[in-house]
């Protein structure tokens, strides 16, 4: 199945706005949805359905492991990419 509908999650504004930029040039067709705020990104998903989320692991508001769960409780066939700048093995367990 194609992806249709990407869900960007990242607390800043400029990485945000980079990677959907990057998305749109390289994957016409494709609907990019971006939120600055993981409990804003909540009710997106409450009010439509997406193919793909990408989520950023570190943010103020809410962590992305806390947002991947709320996520996949919403939508267990949600696939979802995880992103940071904070990598360790810890973290990389805790996201599968």
């Amino acid at each position: 199945m194609p992806v249709e509908r990407l869900l960007i999650v990242d607390d800043e504004e400029d990485m945000l706005t980079g990677l959907q930029r990057t998305i749109e040039r390289n994957a016409p067709g494709l609907e990019v949805v971006t939120s600055t705020s993981p409990v804003a990104a909540l009710r997106l998903m409450a009010g439509q359905s997406f193919d793909l989320a990408l989520l950023d692991v570190m943010m103020p508001e809410m962590n992305g492991i806390a947002l991947l769960e709320k996520l996949r409780a919403m939508d267990p066939e949600l696939t979802v990419v995880m992103m940071t700048a904070f990598a360790s093995i810890d973290l990389a367990v805790d996201a599968i």
